[in-house]
Order: structure tokens, then sequence, then C-alpha cells
């Protein structure tokens, strides 16, 4: 949840009287969707966009598609990985994929009991490598025990043998385990591997506020 100081760092590179808010309701009179949006120059800017159901996402670009006779662009910033494309019956659109946010797990034996596994009956053990944090480096088993994640330092059930880089990368969801065994950032047998894709949410992380 955005605070004042949040929203005051919001709006810092933007000019706030300019900018206009969508805001979606739905049949019970509950706001479920949000659009921050401008028109310049026949183009239709969306800054952001959030809501929370198929519904409300339905309602925002249905109010943008109603903007057709003013506007020939729609341009704005989206989280990676997101169809797009897909929802769109032309489907010629041009993406770029820019880098921005660089993320790093500082100390994995927290980050792992705190991570929302999904329920799971075998246990399995990480063999990290960290070249920076000495504490990261070596053996973090990892247990379900009646909906609490146990963290130990012993090699409990099958091994799965990665970098600090690539367990970032696996826990924030930014590639799939399968991906990582496939390119060889990441070993372990292939009982293992479907593990780790069954319980390991498949969402994406998104960052829209700097921090």
């Amino acid at each position: 949840q955005r605070t004042s100081f949040h929203w005051e760092e919001y709006w810092r590179y933007e000019n706030e009287e300019e900018r206009t808010a969508a805001v979606y309701y739905n049949a019970s009179g509950h706001p479920t969707g949000v659009l921050f949006y401008w028109v310049a120059e026949e183009v239709f800017h969306v800054k952001e966009m959030f809501y929370l159901n198929q519904e409300a996402r339905n309602g925002l670009w249905n109010f943008i598609s109603a903007h057709f006779s003013m506007v020939y662009w729609v341009k704005g910033d989206i989280y990676s990985n997101e169809p797009l494309s897909f929802y769109l019956d032309d489907s010629q659109i041009k993406e770029t994929i820019e880098p921005y946010y660089m993320a790093r797990i500082v100390d994995v034996e927290q980050f792992l009991k705190n991570f929302p596994f999904e329920a799971f009956q075998t246990p399995f053990h990480f063999v990290v490598s960290d070249p920076v944090a000495d504490w990261n480096n070596g053996i973090f088993g990892v247990q379900y025990n009646h909906g609490e994640i146990l963290v130990s330092r012993e090699a409990i059930g099958k091994a799965v043998q990665l970098d600090i880089q690539t367990l970032s990368c696996l826990l924030m969801n930014y590639r799939r385990p399968a991906y990582l065994e496939r390119v060889e950032r990441l070993n372990t047998d292939s009982e293992t591997l479907a593990l780790l894709e069954s319980i390991i949410p498949d969402m994406e992380a998104y960052f829209s506020d700097y921090f």
C-alpha cells in the first residue's frame, strides 16, 4: 500500500495536474481497477494500470478503446511476460524489453523460510554458491511441515545446485525451473525438477515504484 510519501515519489517527475485517473467500479459499486493516463499529440499514454480481476481489466481497456477517434497510438509500460498481444484482436504491436530493476537474495535462509512455497511432501536441499556473501554458500535443506517451511543446513533429500543469481531468478519467477535446467543454470534430477515446478508459484514479480 502506498503511503503519502510513496505518492509524492510517484508524481515527482510528473505534471500531476495533467494526469487523469479512470476508476472501474463493479456492479456492487466497489472500485476494482484504476488507470492513470493522459492524452497528448494523438497518443494515449498509460502511466499505470492495475486491476483485481478480468472484468476490471476489460473495462479499463474498453475505456481506452473508446478514445479511438482521438488517438492513433497507445503507449505505456507493462511488466515482463505480460501477454498483451494475445488479448488484442490486432496483435501487431511493438514491444521493447528494457532491464530495469535488479534483484538479489541477501539472506538465503531467511528468504526460503518466508517464501510462499506450495505444500509438498518430499524434502530437498539447495546447494548455493555466492562469491560475495559467505553466509549464503553451502547447503540449505527445505521441508514442509504443517503449513511451515523448515530450513536447515543439512543435505536432506535430493540436491538442487545453482548460484545465487540463478536462485534469485528462480524464486522471483523471472524464469521457471525447467528453463533454468535446460540452459544449464540449475542442476538436479527430473523428479526434483518437477517438484520445483509444482511448488514455486507461477506469478510475475512486478515493482511499479522506486524503493
